[in-house]
């Protein structure tokens, strides 16, 4: 088993093919006649690379290992064009197939000779209210004669797109693909088909109302439950199908109930497969419960941490529940089901000491199975490990021309906010500089309910390479950190999720690790707001801001989501309104409202054609700059996917970002 450094001089020599890698050469120790041997010198560092070898998009995008775990496929890039690749694990049959442009949502095998890619598109549909609504189409993949059936096209009455629910089954004669789709007809039922994987010819399986939400259904196919959910009157209702397998469906409703905090989300099966499993949020953010036929309701199935957020596992074979994936600073998979709990507790003892790894896909023998993993000198690699045989072998790095020296690590910090509140964080130093009075970059995650990790970040490492300190801070309505933490951010817009910013940067100067006059701020979605705030809401703590698809007036982009939700009446409307508070205070917290009071210069950075936040958002910002005469440039672009997912595009954004750093706050 190759080291780490051995591994990186391995994968960097792999960039540009697929084919698996063969061990190297062990590197001999070398010896010396000295009695006492000479302290080593520490090593010049290795040039420097250019910002663009961090910038540039992953080498793997997506991978998948074959039901009997004798292939691999994966999706890559080559500048903009994605690639498909597959390749047998023996090594031979390598194949590599441009793809065009694109955003790939998912890839997985739908049988040994066929792939399932996913593709998100923003698309304009006549039967919504949104100018550009991200729908994702689903294409069959024949890997033997290469070509392609997009499911659901050419069927009456819907477009060729999937909703949402897609999963590979095994009937007793074949495999097929489930997937769901909204019956375009005036009625909009949503709809749900299973599809051979050889013609693409189509079963009807569930075909309910406009309300239907949610599917199970079990490994061979058979339609188990389904959920609705009526705006109206926020009423949740569960259907059990209580027929025969192969026999006529007899769903009954077993469970009707109003939540105050949303509404359950069925996940599949759960330990037993006549189970269901449903994750039901409450006032700690949610659990995960079983329910069956008789519609008796389980007790909480999730015994750790409450503070922790979790995602159930499932078994790739009888998809029953297995275990739960727990979202800490490194994911963390915890399964109670013996043979993966075995197989997962292996995978370190095919890893050097430094590298973190965890499962990616299983075979249907998940002894069988694809491996990701990071260290500190490894932006990250994959591996394919057979535990039937022993075998471990290199597949590829992500990141393999980035000199290891170049490579910084992500320290996690905490400190106090102002209200005494611990929040917890991460800083990433720049290479081959004394940590003293650095220049800092506030780096400011998306969401806001998301969150920052110890895993390689790409914008971190690019800002680090060229001389910024980078503070990645977990502020108040980050996830990760319980219930009562997420909740602590809703109506602090502005307010403290902000000042939990700013007070990071205090702490850093405190120590002496940053300049408080050499400060930035910067930020994509939610955190291209917080720039913007930065700028405007608060006063003399940032020499510039960089704004990358951020809100920056709360009461058109509500206006927008009640648009494209087609009316108040739900979920999604409401969990923006609990975010924001009281709409009285709306313009106070708009930047675009208070761009008299920008006290820096201002990048805003969108795309014409981004389906998350309108670029209105940033049109409303730099007319608000403009009339009140305050230093800004604008920058938009028009490509068709999410910015950060094509290569020209993300590298693009990135120079404009750095050359806006040098300009104001030069490192």
């Amino acid at each position: 088993m190759p080291t780490s450094c051995q591994r990186r001089h391995m994968l960097q020599a792999s960039v540009a093919g697929l084919g698996f890698l063969a061990q190297g050469a062990q590197g001999a120790m070398a010896q010396t006649k000295e009695a006492i041997p000479a302290q080593p010198s520490a090593p010049a560092p290795s040039p420097k690379p250019d910002f663009s070898v961090f910038a540039a998009t992953p080498f793997i995008d997506h991978i998948a290992l074959s039901p009997d775990g004798s292939k691999i496929a994966m999706i890559t890039q080559k500048g903009d064009e994605k690639i498909l690749g597959f390749i047998n694990t023996d090594r031979s049959n390598r194949t590599l197939i441009g793809l065009g442009k694109g955003e790939i949502k998912d890839l997985f095998f739908a049988d040994e000779s066929h792939l399932i890619i996913i593709n998100s598109v923003a698309t304009s549909l006549p039967e919504y209210a949104s100018k550009h609504q991200i729908s994702h189409v689903a294409i069959i993949f024949d890997m033997v004669t290469h070509k392609t059936k997009k499911l659901y096209d050419n069927m009456e009455n819907f477009y060729g797109m999937v909703t949402g629910y897609w999963q590979r089954i095994k009937t007793p004669t074949e495999y097929r693909v489930v997937a769901s789709n909204v019956r375009m007809d005036g009625v909009f039922n949503r709809a749900l088909y299973s599809f051979s994987v050889k013609d693409g010819s189509a079963h009807e399986l569930i075909d309910e109302s406009p309300d239907t939400c949610d599917f199970v259904v079990t490994p061979t196919g058979h339609p188990l439950a389904y959920a609705n959910y009526n705006d109206s009157n926020s009423q949740w209702e569960l259907f059990y199908n209580t027929g025969q397998e192969g026999k006529p469906k007899i769903f009954k409703s077993i469970l009707k109930q109003k939540y105050k905090y949303g509404y359950p989300d069925l996940l599949g099966l759960g330990r037993t497969p006549d189970k269901i499993l449903m994750l039901v949020p409450d006032e700690d953010g949610g659990n995960y419960y079983e329910i069956g036929a008789d519609g008796v309701v389980s007790e909480a199935l999730y015994k750790g941490d409450k503070d922790i957020n979790h995602e159930a596992l499932f078994h790739p074979v009888t998809h029953c529940l297995a275990g739960f994936k727990l979202i800490k600073d490194w994911t963390v998979f915890d399964y109670f089901d013996p043979l993966m709990k075995k197989i997962n507790d292996a995978i370190g003892s095919q890893l050097d000491e430094s590298s973190y790894g965890y499962p990616i896909d299983f075979a249907e023998d998940p002894r069988k199975l694809i491996v990701y993993a990071e260290a500190n000198n490894d932006a990250g690699t994959y591996f394919y490990m057979d535990f039937t045989s022993g075998r471990t072998d290199i597949l590829q790095s992500n990141y393999g021309q980035i000199p290891e020296d170049w490579i910084s690590k992500k320290e996690p910090i905490h400190y106090r906010a102002s209200d005494g509140l611990d929040i917890h964080g991460f800083l990433t130093l720049p290479p081959h500089k004394e940590a003293k009075n650095l220049p800092l970059v506030v780096l400011v995650h998306d969401g806001p309910r998301e969150r920052d990790y110890a895993s390689f970040d790409w914008m971190a490492q690019t800002l680090a390479a060229e001389g910024y300190s980078v503070l990645q801070s977990n502020f108040r309505g980050s996830t990760g950190y319980g219930a009562a933490f997420i909740f602590a951010g809703d109506t602090e817009w502005g307010g403290k999720m902000q000042s939990d910013l700013s007070d990071g940067v205090r702490n850093l100067a405190k120590k002496g690790l940053i300049d408080p006059k050499r400060v930035a701020i910067m930020g994509t979605g939610y955190g291209g707001y917080a720039a913007l705030a930065g700028a405007t809401l608060e006063q003399d703590i940032y020499k510039c801001a960089i704004d990358i698809g951020g809100i920056s007036d709360l009461n058109s982009y509500l206006d927008h989501i009640i648009t494209i939700n087609l009316g108040k009446d739900n979920p999604n409307v409401r969990y923006w309104q609990q975010m924001f508070g009281d709409k009285k205070n709306y313009n106070a917290i708009s930047p675009a409202k208070q761009a008299a009071k920008a006290n820096c210069p201002i990048l805003i950075i969108h795309g014409r054609n981004d389906a998350y936040v309108p670029v209105e958002q940033s049109e409303h910002m730099v007319r608000a700059l403009k009339d009140a005469q305050k230093p800004h440039d604008y920058i938009d672009y028009n490509a068709k996917a999410h910015w950060d997912a094509i290569e020209s595009t993300r590298i693009e954004v990135m120079k404009h970002c750095l050359d806006y750093l040098t300009k104001y706050n030069p490192a």
